[in-house]
């Protein structure tokens, strides 16, 4: 993950560059009498000579030429983010007219704290860091005021807002620990903050593809909304990050504040898969966004308070189809977590739909295709594959697996292997596929059962009472009792 980041952070220098000469215009020109509060307080040249000064020390300088740097940055920092100190402008400044010139101020001071924040990760630019410890609470309030969630943005500005929210978001959530935790307790509207951007991702936003060189990549606006996103959940409700039970609170208080329920979690993971899958070019950033997002949905979906009652139709089809595209692009890593994130689901449902979905969707290709992926990119994925054995017992499992071309695989020259993979599924798809041959279709099975409907005994539990089943081949110990005997299959 940091390898990633810090190729996000580089690239997001130089796309800045060509963001901020526009909106410097802009700012001059709203320096009339109604702003002459701003006049005094804040510098907008003086906000980008800082971040400039920031980029530099992130580099190897001569001794006077660091030195003068840290100078200068101490001597524009009062001037230019006196503006980001004083609480009391805030609610006077979001009642301005001209919200494009404050929206430029304001994410100026952002794009400036972020360059500042990672030059103090150096040992050698230590002394900046007390410029440094008031400022962030404070932009806290501010991006509650530009949100695009909270307060709908000005024309073509959306993009540029969410990535100068979420680099802010990030740069907070990858430093220390300890000291984020403490952060998001003591600033609590951060975290709902952070949950809004990724809830009302795609539909809320309009990320539509880039028309000239300043204007900001989709890659990076969808990397910055679902990284802040995971790394919030792995900080404080990822069961493996051991967050404390005030950890967890915090973590559910930011979902409901943001209106997340059971029904608006799983109504968007089928739209924004589509999304990831479709509309975002291809990225460098692409790999790090899946390996997040499917962290993110497969935690959440787990929670208890997010126990489905049922699944809806799209998620799997979409996450299936996100799976063949990133084989294509030979992202193995990503395809097996997709995958993995499916067993999931299918581990969730109440019924045996979600997996009957996954064998027409293509779930079968993917195992074959990720079989043959090298050693080093290949993710355990034996789950699914028992998961998808063992519902063959069911007649209409078996016969969507039929339907598609994945028996006519040849198995005559592979043999059992220590972990399930695709053969395991065609092993079990013949023992079952004459089982189900043998005592249903020539109705054998009716001797057994008088009732003549025994796939009803898997999710019909008021059925298994009428027949006064004990056990059966469904998870049931392979046993079946009536009222005139006990049957047990022969070993």
């Amino acid at each position: 993950m940091n390898a990633v980041l810090l190729g996000y952070f580089e690239s997001f220098g130089s796309e800045e560059d060509r963001l901020w000469e526009p909106s410097r215009k802009r700012v001059y020109s709203a320096l009339v009498p109604e702003f002459s509060i701003l006049k005094a307080v804040i510098s907008y040249d003086g906000l980008r000579q800082i971040r400039d000064l920031a980029l530099q020390l992130t580099k190897d300088l001569p001794g006077r030429a660091h030195a003068s740097a840290l100078a200068k940055i101490k001597s524009l920092f009062g001037v230019a983010f006196r503006l980001f100190l004083i609480d009391a402008r805030v609610s006077s400044l979001s009642r301005t007219t001209d919200r494009t010139r404050t929206y430029d101020l304001v994410l100026g001071g952002f794009f400036a704290f972020g360059a500042l924040w990672n030059a103090t990760k150096l040992p050698r630019n230590a002394a900046l860091a007390p410029l440094l410890r008031d400022l962030p609470s404070s932009l806290v309030k501010w991006a509650a005021i530009v949100h695009p969630v909270r307060a709908p943005p000005p024309d073509d500005e959306e993009k540029r807002i969410v990535l100068a929210l979420t680099e802010f978001y990030i740069v907070i959530l990858q430093s220390d620990t300890h000291y984020a935790k403490s952060f998001l307790h003591a600033n609590p509207d951060m975290a709902p903050q952070i949950v809004e951007l990724w809830i009302r991702f795609p539909h809320s936003y309009r990320l539509a593809a880039p028309h000239t060189d300043s204007d900001v990549d989709i890659a990076s606006v969808v990397f910055g909304i679902v990284t802040a996103m995971c790394r919030l959940y792995v900080l404080l409700a990822r069961p493996g990050s051991n967050p404390s039970e005030d950890d967890r609170a915090l973590f559910m208080n930011a979902l409901r504040a943001a209106r997340v329920t059971k029904r608006a979690l799983f109504d968007v993971i089928g739209p924004q898969t589509h999304y990831l899958a479709r509309s975002v070019p291809d990225h460098m950033l692409m790999r790090g966004v899946w390996l997040h997002y499917i962290d993110i949905v497969s935690g959440l979906v787990q929670l208890p308070e997010f126990q489905p009652s049922k699944i809806p139709r799209d998620i799997i089809p979409f996450v299936i189809m996100a799976a063949g595209v990133r084989l294509e692009k030979k992202d193995y890593m990503s395809t097996a977590e997709l995958l993995v994130f499916t067993d999931i689901i299918c581990g969730l449902a109440p019924t045996n739909r979600p997996l009957v979905q996954a064998i027409k969707s293509g779930v079968f290709v993917a195992l074959y295709t990720l079989d043959r992926a090298p050693e080093d990119f290949r993710i355990d994925v034996s789950p699914l594959v028992r998961r998808l054995s063992a519902g063959l017992v069911h007649g209409k499992v078996l016969r969507a697996l039929r339907h598609t071309y994945a028996p006519g695989k040849d198995m005559k020259d592979h043999s059992a292997e220590e972990k399930p993979t695709w053969r395991s599924l065609m092993r079990t798809y013949e023992n079952f596929g004459q089982i189900h041959f043998n005592y249903c279709t020539e109705g054998l099975w009716r001797r057994s059962i008088p009732c003549q409907n025994s796939t009803r005994m898997h999710w019909d539990q008021s059925h298994g009472y009428n027949c006064h089943v004990d056990n059966g081949p469904w998870d049931l110990k392979g046993t079946y009792q009536d009222n005139k005997g006990r049957y047990e299959p022969k070993s």
